[in-house]
């Protein structure tokens, strides 16, 4: 316990003191990102609207699990 010597109770008392005097954690919205612009956008939707759907499930190879398809 460095610091506060061999006396437990100083101890004691500093961790006591520490939990009473808790500085309060700020909220953060974690679905809030902002962008290198300044902008701010919902991480639970899409920023591009028009994009769509990934290759792979376009090909439909993510519902045929290990399926070999070559005519995308």
């Amino acid at each position: 316990m460095e610091g506060t010597g061999s006396n437990p109770e100083v101890y004691l008392d500093n961790a006591i003191r520490a939990v009473r005097e808790k500085k309060q954690v700020p909220e953060i919205d974690f679905t809030i990102h902002e962008m290198e612009d300044g902008s701010q956008v919902n991480t639970q939707e899409r920023v591009c609207k028009g994009e769509s759907k990934p290759l792979l499930q376009r090909c439909g190879v993510l519902n045929r699990a290990y399926h070999h398809q070559t005519d995308c």
